[in-house]
């Protein structure tokens, strides 16, 4: 980005960030800001990141109107923690959010600051639809969003539903009177698949081009894929193809309504692909681990921010963006100043390739990771993996986050290794302990903070009893559904 684009945008954002009163400001004078959150897609699932069979055609035309992010990184390796980081713009595990929602009794805190409140106190208009996930909903009570800064909330399922309520919600910018923040949580490319692919998508994928096929990689061998059956590659293909053309369908929407122009859009996902339903086919590039692993196909995800008139197109940043970053990111375009405790940055400086200045290392943690590590953290080009001890049995999982220790570490240089073939523990001592420095204080104090709960898996002696009759078939159902 030229310095002269880049200095008239900080001009522009300075006003009401030197005083002027940020519901005050006329909707044209700050951008809508549009939040797409899609459901396990992998790194490699888009054309952009040389997918050799999946089309992408709407996806990559959006992406290359602005800047793709080579090192975009979701906000966990598995769903509510992912969400609630993005929502935040903090850790999950500091408002006890350490697994998926339903292993437990954990929520999404009322107390916590979401980025649409923050934005409705800046005088947005706010939206959401689609997947959820981070707060159950009360029999007769508002949907959870509802509580938490939106003004709207649906969920109408497949990726062109979602649109089309999208659709019926938006103003065309001659009728709107403030400016909208939206958030689409997309659905795809979860299970069920096939509940997301029609027919019309799949049969693109007729026959398949094995030769191609034979080049996709999958995470590696610590990523287990003893379920996926062959004849339901098309049924995943399909999947994000129909999620691209609904992409296609809301560009159009956007410009239809006048808005395209005014609108700072943020596309990322929740985490890598799945791998261990009959549909895994998705795919995290050449990266080491899937949905669920805290090595990089884990939580490496597509990630692009397009602003037309203001982020030149064509552009590529190798700047990591965490999702955390987009709460102080749409705060600083919107005018508005956070006051709760962020761990996330705003990644404005990015756009002109400068890197960010983080008070927090970029940190993500899973206490039942797969793939060997539990806890991660990346500082610059280096990465530390921390292998966490085993829970005693008498010990609550919280306890254990707050307490346990860890019985090895893994160190990669993400610049010269990006698939982490070479673990560099031994031959670089010294690097390790510089990392583990700032590493072990780091984990700590973000597990200290974090509230006591009951978990599925803590002892009987050591936790209230596990729940029973319908309770606990309803809990069973959602990690079935995870």
């Amino acid at each position: 980005m030229k310095r002269a684009i880049f200095q008239a945008l900080m001009a522009f954002l300075a006003v009401p960030l030197a005083g002027l009163h940020a519901a005050s400001a006329p909707a044209s004078m700050r951008p809508n800001l549009l939040l797409i959150y899609c459901d396990d897609l992998g790194w490699g699932d888009v054309g952009f990141n040389g997918h050799p069979i999946v089309k992408t055609p709407n996806i990559d035309a959006l992406a290359a109107q602005g800047m793709i992010f080579n090192h975009n990184y979701a906000g966990a390796p598995h769903c509510s923690p992912s969400r609630v980081a993005l929502m935040l713009g903090k850790a999950s595990y500091r408002v006890g959010m350490y697994d998926i929602m339903g292993r437990g009794d954990m929520e999404l805190p009322e107390r916590e600051t979401t980025v649409a409140e923050v934005l409705r106190g800046a005088g947005y208009t706010t939206y959401h639809a689609g997947k959820w996930h981070m707060s159950t909903e009360p029999r007769g009570g508002p949907a959870p969003a509802l509580r938490h800064g939106f003004d709207y909330s649906a969920d109408p399922g497949i990726a062109g539903a979602i649109v089309a309520d999208f659709a019926r919600w938006l103003k065309p910018a001659a009728a709107q009177d403030r400016p909208f923040f939206a958030y689409l949580a997309f659905h795809e490319s979860h299970e069920p698949v096939d509940k997301w692919s029609p027919e019309s998508f799949r049969r693109a994928y007729r026959p398949m081009n094995e030769e191609q096929f034979k080049t996709i990689q999958y995470g590696g061998p610590d990523v287990e894929r003893k379920r996926a059956k062959l004849e339901t590659r098309e049924i995943y293909y399909g999947c994000v193809a129909q999620l691209d053309a609904a992409i296609g369908e809301l560009v159009k929407l956007l410009k239809d309504r006048g808005v395209y122009q005014n609108t700072f859009l943020y596309f990322s996902s929740d985490n890598g692909p799945e791998h261990r339903a009959i549909h895994s086919w998705g795919t995290p590039g050449a990266f080491r681990g899937a949905k669920g692993h805290l090595h990089e196909g884990g939580i490496r995800t597509p990630g692009f921010a397009i602003w037309p008139g203001h982020i030149p197109p064509g552009q590529h940043s190798d700047t990591p963006i965490h999702a955390w970053d987009a709460l102080p990111t749409f705060a600083e375009l919107a005018g508005a100043r956070p006051t709760q405790k962020l761990d996330g940055v705003s990644f404005l400086p990015a756009l002109e390739g400068r890197s960010l200045e983080r008070h927090t290392p970029l940190y993500w943690s899973w206490y039942n990771a797969r793939g060997g590590v539990h806890y991660v953290m990346r500082d610059g080009d280096w990465k530390i993996c921390g292998i966490a001890e085993p829970r005693p049995a008498d010990r609550t999982v919280v306890e254990h986050i707050r307490q346990g220790g860890f019985t090895g570490f893994e160190l990669y240089n993400l610049r010269n290794d990006p698939t982490e073939s070479h673990d560099l523990a031994a031959s670089r001592p010294e690097t390790l302990a510089q990392l583990k420095a700032k590493f072990l204080p780091l984990h700590y104090e973000i597990a200290a903070e974090g509230p006591v709960l009951r978990m599925d898996g803590d002892s009987q002696t050591k936790a209230t009893q596990a729940p029973r009759g319908a309770k606990a078939k309803k809990n069973r159902a959602m990690k079935e559904k995870q």
